[in-house]
C-alpha cells in the first residue's frame, strides 16, 4: 500500500487491492477443496476435492454445471461459458456463489487458506456486518498468475448484472485451452468486450468407497477491453479508462477547456466552477508535468465499487522526467457518465 500525496479535487486516497465485500446471502456455505476438511466443530461436511458447495445439516446442492457419468466427457467449454454468462446476466441479486464450481482449485484453496470454514452467518458478532460474496472474494484474492481479471469485468459483470451479453466469437487455442468473447453492455450503459479464458483440468469427485477423476473446463480469466477508443465527448457507453485517456490527450495538447470538461461537478465546485482557477492549479509544480507531456500510460486500474474507479498513470514529462499520478473517477447521476473526481500526485 502506498500513500498518495497531493490533491486535485480535494480527495486523498490510498491505492491497493482490498477484499471485495457485498451484501449477499451466503446461507452458511463453504467450499471444499483438495483433500481438505474444515474443522470438525465448524458444522460443515467434507466431500473431498469436489466442485460443489457443501451446506450445513447435510444438505447438498450442486447448482449450474451439468453433471456426467464416469467415462463421459464433461460439458463443452462453450456450454460452460454460456452458463456462466447466463448466471451473471440473469442473477436477481448479488449472490454469485453458484459460479464457484467453475473456478480452478488454486483460487478455492487460497480462499480456504485465508477464511477456513468460517460461517459468516453464525460467526458474525455484528448483525449489520455484510456477508462475504465468496465468488468475488476468490477472484479478488487469486494467487498471482492463477487468474486474469481486470476492472472491466468487475464493472460490467460482477458488481451488477449486465443489461446485454452477446456471444461474438469462440477460439480453440489448444487442446486444453479455449476462449470466448462477448459483447457486454453494463447496467449503466457502458459497452465493452469481455473475454473468458478456459483451461481443461482434472479434478477429483468423491463417491462411495473412493474417488473418481473427472476432466472439466474451468475459468482462468475474465478480462475486458473497450468497444470505443477514447473520444473528446462524455458518453455513458465509455468507461473511466477511456475518460482518463481522453483527458490525458487534452493535457498533452494543453487544451484546458477540454481537460475541465472531464472534471466532475464535485471537482469543479472546488474551483467555484471557474476554469481560470482550475488552470492555475494545473500550472503548479505538482501538475505542471501533465501539460505538454511526452508520454502517458495507465499502469493500473482498480474498480473499487460499481461507481468508483482508481487509475494509476505513469507520465513522461516534456523535459523527460518521470512521475505518476492517480485519477479518481466516479459514475455521475443521473446520466451514468464517468467523470474525474480528483487527480493526486503520487510521491
Amino acid at each position: 500500500m502506498r500513500s498518495i500525496h497531493g490533491r486535485w479535487g480535494g480527495v486523498s486516497t490510498e491505492v491497493g487491492q482490498r477484499v471485495t465485500r457485498s451484501k449477499t446471502s451466503w446461507t452458511s456455505t463453504c467450499v471444499s477443496s483438495r483433500w481438505r476438511c474444515p474443522h470438525p466443530d465448524s458444522g460443515y461436511q467434507y466431500s473431498g476435492r469436489t466442485r460443489s458447495i457443501v451446506r450445513c445439516k447435510g444438505e447438498h446442492e450442486e447448482p449450474g454445471m451439468p453433471r456426467h457419468e464416469e467415462g463421459e466427457a464433461g460439458p463443452s467449454p462453450g456450454a460452460v461459458g454460456q452458463e456462466i454468462m447466463r448466471l451473471l446476466t440473469e442473477q436477481q441479486s448479488a449472490d454469485q456463489d453458484a459460479l464457484i464450481q467453475y473456478l480452478p482449485d488454486a483460487l478455492i484453496d487460497a480462499y480456504i487458506s485465508r477464511y477456513g470454514g468460517r460461517n459468516t452467518t453464525t460467526d458474525s458478532t455484528d448483525e449489520d456486518e455484510e456477508d462475504i460474496n465468496v465468488f468475488q472474494t476468490c477472484l479478488a484474492n487469486a494467487p498471482s498468475g492463477e487468474f486474469q481479471i481486470n476492472s472491466y469485468s468487475w464493472r460490467g459483470l460482477l458488481f451488477a448484472p449486465p443489461m446485454r451479453c452477446d456471444l461474438i466469437s469462440t477460439l480453440q487455442i489448444s487442446e486444453g485451452r479455449f476462449m470466448q468473447r462477448y459483447f457486454v453492455v453494463s447496467q449503466h450503459g457502458e459497452e465493452m468486450i469481455i473475454s473468458l479464458d478456459f483451461r481443461l483440468e482434472e479434478t477429483l469427485k468423491s463417491q462411495y468407497r473412493g474417488i473418481q477423476v473427472e476432466t472439466n473446463w474451468f475459468l482462468h480469466g475474465m478480462s475486458g477491453e473497450p468497444v470505443h477508443m477514447y473520444e473528446s465527448t462524455l458518453d455513458n457507453t465509455i468507461g473511466p479508462e477511456c475518460v482518463v485517456e481522453a483527458q490525458l490527450n487534452a493535457l498533452k495538447e494543453e487544451n484546458i477547456e477540454e481537460v475541465f470538461m472531464f472534471a466532475s461537478p464535485r471537482n469543479k465546485k472546488i474551483f467555484d466552477n471557474d476554469i481560470t482557477q482550475f488552470e492555475a492549479m494545473l500550472r503548479t509544480s505538482a501538475y505542471q508535468s501533465l501539460l505538454r507531456h511526452r508520454e502517458s500510460k495507465i499502469l493500473k486500474s482498480v474498480q473499487v465499487s460499481a461507481r468508483k474507479s482508481i487509475l494509476v498513470v505513469g507520465i513522461v514529462a516534456a523535459d523527460g522526467t518521470k512521475n505518476a499520478h492517480v485519477w479518481v473517477c466516479a459514475l455521475q447521476k443521473p446520466n451514468n457518465v464517468w467523470m474525474v473526481d480528483a487527480v493526486n500526485y503520487l510521491n
